[in-house]
């Protein structure tokens, strides 16, 4: 029996990180093997039943309630600061890899476009694929994105769209041109030739309180 699970436990984990060996791109990525994770959960798990076995035999009865009270008040503790690392913590100081922001950068966008529709929108790629965000928080019906797939410019490496319509989602800031509405990174803004023309709407700051977004009509 103890082989049959073993065999199964070491299949498992070798088929699960086929898909993330065959990918050609942003390899090695730990959400692509996520698979494999019971398997590991698993296997912690006969650890410890290895390890209270062990004990048992070991040592008497007190001891060992000794032993496993002690063990669980620390897993206890680990995970109050786990929880408040992932709820308290965690948002706070790595807002930028869940790109906060986004949500309050698209409306302001949006405000200005149903003020200006003559003008062109450029939103920076800085703070990753800000098509996809740009659909969701507008609401975008799929259908009009899908008529466009063949239509619109896109990236090489992960065919992501570049423009959109009126849009253009750019990394370089000579891409930009005017007049128009722009979406800027603080760092391209202080990068900007044209920083004097430029009519700053909005400030969007992170949850440290520092500049993410600028936004603003560059005429």
């Amino acid at each position: 029996m103890a082989k049959k699970i073993a065999l199964f436990l070491a299949t498992w984990l070798v088929l699960s990180v086929i898909p993330s060996s065959l990918t050609l791109e942003g390899a090695p990525h730990a959400l692509r093997i996520l698979p494999s994770l019971p398997v590991w959960l698993i296997l912690i798990s006969f650890g410890w039943l290895f390890c209270l076995n062990w004990l048992m035999k070991k040592t008497n009865s007190y001891w060992f309630g000794v032993i496993v009270s002690l063990l669980l008040l620390i897993y206890s503790l680990q995970v109050v600061m786990f929880w408040r690392f992932y709820t308290r913590v965690y948002p706070l100081i790595h807002a930028d890899a869940w790109q906060y922001g986004y949500r309050q950068m698209i409306a302001d966008v949006k405000k200005l476009e149903s003020h200006y529709p003559q003008y062109p929108v450029f939103i920076s790629r800085s703070q990753g694929r800000p098509a996809m965000y740009y659909w969701f928080y507008t609401q975008e019906n799929p259908h009009r994105v899908q008529v466009r797939d063949k239509i619109e410019k896109k990236s090489d490496l992960q065919n992501e769209f570049l423009t959109y319509r009126d849009k253009t989602f750019f990394d370089n800031l000579s891409q930009i041109r005017f007049p128009a509405i722009v979406a800027l990174t603080p760092t391209e803004l202080d990068h900007l030739s044209q920083k004097n023309r430029l009519e700053l709407v909005d400030q969007i700051n992170n949850l440290q309180n520092q500049p993410v977004w600028s936004v603003g009509i560059i005429r």
